[in-house]
């Protein structure tokens, strides 16, 4: 505390002895380099970087791109990280001018049927060259979203269509997808699976009718079923045992999910027949009519009624005209005709019974716990007292800990797994053990050399300008003492006793102040400083002073 006491005293008096117009140079300064360091500190060093439009991943070809670009503008302050791009966030604008002036844009789906329109000439193109540009897009299109999905780096497609001849002329269409897995590794079956569906649906053509390339492992996953796969033949039976064990290996994993660090692995039996189909016919003994036909037919016939002839004849003038002898008298008559026929078959039931293909016969598992739970489960029953260190459990009680999760687990997925079948038991489809997991390699941590080096190297600019604007307040301070005006000296008041020379009393010599000791000329403004320093430090040694002074003038 006297050590500050002093400090701020000093720093009064120094603010005390400055001219006004270096009161304000020097509050000016004082704020500014506060300002400064409270952004350097609260902003600078916590937000320095940033990643460009908005820590989006780009493409290898992308990041090729925008390298170049910024080596164009002789910008080397970026960094690549996995798959974006980080930058100083005070030089945003300049990577961005410079991505402008290479004609660099991020890409999206829709970049390059968007492009193809933007270059179609509908006047001067011919219908088979716009056909043929916007293929082009649509491949780019695909090849982008390929890209997009997660574990692939790089994708490029290749669509064609061959005519054939014939009437009806024919077409065939085949597509083929190249794509290079992110981290060298190769393509796993279920994303060549998810690549072969999305291209099989963007050009409207089957499964069988895309090819996939994987150019990291130089395999090639043909279009037949039997070529989709380097590994085995893709045949009906393998890939109805690989879906049923993908099923029930889920399916149980499921159900232990509470179970940390458990592996489980699952083999499918299944019933080798792709058809099977029985019908059973009974025949009845009597009859069944399948069709009946009736034919029936009535006719009546209908005296003529007694009367003249009808007509204008009757009424003419006799003449030599023929004459009705007679009249003759007509009987009625009815005729019905019927007929039938039908057509009898003997009588059956017919019963068909099918069977579906390639059904589970047999669902054997094995499941995996690791040694390590038993012990967390140990420590968890028997917490280990404070102050005290950790026990280490016995193995007999790690082995009742473990017997009774075995039974447990065991009733679980012999509930999961499908009924038992003829001759089957719960330990012959079901093996429950433990395995010694091996402790995960622990990071060491950073000794404190290592953590300061680190920390200097991340931060030897902020400690630089901080340095810069101390050595800048000491040469302030220094060339405003140096200008200050001198202190105005107090006068200061002595008594000098005076006695007789019988009452003088030898007093014990003392060694002279160096400003005694001085010889030739000196500064006025020095000696009185020197002066005034000294009746303020030691007041007796200044009035031995000014008695030897006084005493040299008489």
């Amino acid at each position: 505390m006297d050590f500050l006491n002093k400090a701020m005293g000093q720093l009064a008096d120094l603010f005390k002895g400055m001219t006004p117009g270096s009161r304000i140079t020097a509050g000016m300064l004082l704020v500014t380099i506060v300002v400064s360091l409270t952004y350097l500190f609260t902003y600078q060093l916590n937000t320095a970087n940033e990643f460009l439009f908005g820590s989006r991943e780009f493409s290898q070809a992308e990041l090729d791109a925008m390298q170049s670009a910024f080596a164009a503008a002789n910008l080397d302050s970026f960094r690549v990280v996995g798959r974006r791009i980080q930058i100083p966030r005070t030089k945003l604008v300049e990577y961005l001018q410079a991505l402008s002036e290479s004609n660099f844009l991020p890409q999206n789906f829709d970049s390059a049927i968007d492009e193809a329109i933007a270059k179609s000439n509908s006047i001067i193109d011919s219908k088979p060259l716009q056909d043929f540009k916007f293929v082009q897009a649509e491949q780019k299109k695909l090849a982008h979203v390929i890209s997009a999905m997660t574990g692939v780096d790089t994708a490029t497609v290749q669509f064609r269509e061959v005519k054939k001849g014939g009437f009806p002329p024919q077409t065939e269409r085949k597509a083929t997808v190249a794509a290079r897995a992110t981290g060298g590794g190769r393509l796993d079956p279920g994303l060549v699976q998810a690549i072969r569906t999305a291209a099989s649906g963007w050009f409207g053509v089957t499964a069988d009718d895309v090819t996939i390339i994987d150019l990291n492992g130089n395999v090639t996953f043909g279009g037949d079923m039997a070529s989709r796969e380097p590994n085995g033949p893709r045949t009906p039976y393998a890939e109805a045992k690989r879906w049923f064990e993908n099923y029930w290996k889920q399916k149980i994993h499921d159900c232990l999910a509470v179970y940390p660090g458990v592996v489980v692995g699952v083999n499918v039996e299944l019933d080798p027949e792709m058809d099977n189909e029985s019908r059973k016919v009974t025949v009845d003994p009597q009859p069944t009519a399948l069709e009946t036909n009736t034919y029936t037919k009535t006719s009546e016939n209908r005296p003529v009624a007694v009367g003249g002839r009808p007509g204008a004849v009757p009424n003419e003038v006799p003449s030599n005209t023929p004459r009705d002898i007679a009249t003759l008298t007509r009987q009625e008559s009815t005729l019905d005709e019927s007929r039938e026929e039908q057509r009898n078959a003997a009588g059956h039931e017919l019963t068909t019974h099918r069977k579906a293909a390639l059904i589970p016969t047999t669902v054997t598992a094995t499941v995996l716990v690791p040694k390590s739970y038993f012990r967390k489960l140990w420590e968890q029953d028997n917490p280990t007292p404070a102050g005290e260190e950790p026990r280490t459990p016995a193995a007999a009680d790690l082995a009742k800990i473990e017997q009774e999760v075995v039974a447990k687990i065991a009733k679980t997925v012999n509930n999961t797994l499908p009924p038992q079948a003829e001759g089957e038991t719960p330990t012959s489809r079901l093996e429950v053990s433990s395995y010694e997991d091996l402790p995960a390699a622990t990071l060491e941590e950073p000794n404190l050399a290592a953590t300061a080096q680190a920390w200097l190297a991340a931060n030897w600019q902020s400690l630089a300008l901080v340095g810069v604007g101390l050595v800048s307040l000491l040469m302030l301070r220094s060339m405003v003492r140096s200008g200050a005006p001198p202190t105005p000296v107090a006068p200061v008041a002595i008594n000098i006793a005076t006695k007789l020379p019988d009452e003088v009393v030898e007093e014990p010599v003392e060694s002279e102040p160096s400003i005694l000791n001085r010889r030739g000329p000196s500064n006025s403004a020095t000696l009185r400083d020197e002066l005034t320093a000294m009746v303020r430090e030691d007041p007796d040694a200044a009035a031995n002073v000014l008695r030897n002074w006084i005493g040299d003038a008489a």
